[in-house]
């Protein structure tokens, strides 16, 4: 019987199912997310409009301000990633949330696109070489935005120009999403036995040993040029990614000049080791990382009192926090889960289960000093989830943690966004 406070009719074609239909719009669909990120409805081509404009117009000067609006420029979306070149201080790169990788070495005042046309791939993480700021590492992909999925790992060995794929989305290395990058901080270069002689896209040798000296993926650096090695088919002959500026008139030294590298992505934590290729962390051993889980965030630092040590934290979604001791020598890592407690009544440890995307970061000038964040999806005893949880710290690498406050108490309903926005630096 129909509701006689209701005014629309019972036979009405808009009411009921039809009515949930005709509701269910795609363009109120993206005006309500758009809502969300402060952008009115209907005024996306405005934006856009405004972001070309703002492109065609001259860079500012960064002096004139303590900060200075410098994007969009590329409407490419966030920026979802941000380093500096450790070998020169004015030299910036940019990863877009949907517009690739961008460069500025005017300390930002402008930025180029780099890498091919169709590289405009979503780029969520960037490490530059200590030592060669010639050899940055790309990663692709948007672990924020499951829809915007890259195309694997990129490598250049000319400061951004030319990207080569290193990984995939599958097989060692390779994963649809990665959220963080970390470079060894030790410059490991090796010198090979035996010539060059010649230095074309195809590489040859006299006296080489190729095969055991280099996998796909490493650096090969004859005189003052670096290329990326792409295949390797014996000891006398592999390919580049490139061919070298000039032939050789002379047989010439080589070298591999590959940094140890560690790249989280949704398939894990994989580990490029120089001269052998790809090692996903972790085992199946009680207390280590496991492998093949989604890693957020990794960070790392020389050990001060074992120079031969690499110390890592590195975060798995649904797993937990974990703390890894790499030998260089061994080229080995021992991993152990960080006890993270709870602050509730006896103060139990937060299970993996309750962690969802986790942020790690060390201290530049005192690394020993560790703060980690991550998404809470049951770790408080009440209130909303997926928002950030208590701020963790600790002052020996890893090994202990204090629990500390939350950066805010949601209201209760309060959608959580800690999947997206969750950022921790020192």
């Amino acid at each position: 019987m129909p509701d006689p406070e209701d005014p629309t009719p019972a036979d009405d074609p808009g009411s009921g199912a039809d009515l949930q239909e005709q509701d269910d719009d795609p363009g109120q669909r993206d005006d309500a997310i758009l809502l969300q990120f402060g952008v009115p409805a209907g005024d996306f081509p405005g934006r856009i409009d405004a972001a070309v404009q703002h492109a065609l117009a001259p860079g500012h000067d960064a002096g004139a301000s303590a900060w200075t609006s410098l994007g969009p420029r590329n409407v490419g979306g966030a920026v979802r990633a941000l380093v500096q070149d450790p070998n020169e201080v004015r030299t910036f790169y940019a990863g877009s949330a949907s517009g690739g990788l961008w460069k500025s070495v005017d300390e930002g005042l402008s930025w180029r696109p780099m890498g091919a046309s169709h590289q405009a791939f979503p780029v969520c993480a960037i490490a530059v070489a200590p030592g060669e700021g010639r050899i940055v590492y790309v990663a692709s992909g948007n672990p924020a935005a499951r829809s915007l999925a890259g195309s694997g790992l990129y490598l250049s060995t000319d400061g951004g120009v030319t990207l080569t794929k290193i990984a995939g989305t599958a097989g060692a290395g390779g994963a649809n999403h990665y959220g963080a990058l970390q470079i060894d901080p030790r410059r490991a270069e090796a010198a090979g036995a035996g010539k060059v002689t010649a230095a074309a896209a195809a590489v040859t040798g006299t006296g080489t040993s190729f095969h055991t000296f280099f996998a796909a993926g490493d650096v090969l650096r004859v005189g003052l040029e670096l290329r990326v090695v792409t295949a390797v088919a014996d000891d006398t002959h592999l390919t580049i990614d490139r061919p070298f500026v000039s032939p050789l008139t002379a047989d010439a030294d080589y070298f591999r000049a590959t940094p140890r590298v560690w790249a989280a992505g949704d398939s894990g934590l994989w580990r490029f080791e120089p001269g052998s290729g790809f090692a996903a962390e972790g085992s199946a051993a009680a207390g280590s990382l496991p492998p093949g889980n989604p890693a957020s965030d990794v960070v790392l630092a020389e050990d001060p009192a074992a120079p031969t040590h690499v110390i890592l934290l590195a975060g798995v979604r649904l797993q937990g926090l974990y703390r890894g001791v790499h030998d260089r020598g061994t080229h080995t890592t021992a991993w152990t889960r960080c006890p993270l407690r709870r602050a509730v009544g006896g103060n139990p440890l937060v299970t993996g289960a309750m962690m969802g995307r986790i942020n790690v970061a060390l201290t530049p000038a005192a690394p020993f000093h560790a703060y980690a964040i991550f998404e809470d999806i049951a770790a408080e005893p009440a209130g909303p989830r997926n928002h950030p949880s208590r701020v963790y710290h600790s002052a020996d690498f890893g090994v202990t943690w204090t629990t500390g406050g939350r950066p805010f108490t949601p209201a209760a309903g309060a959608v959580g966004f800690a999947d997206y926005t969750l950022v921790i630096a020192v």
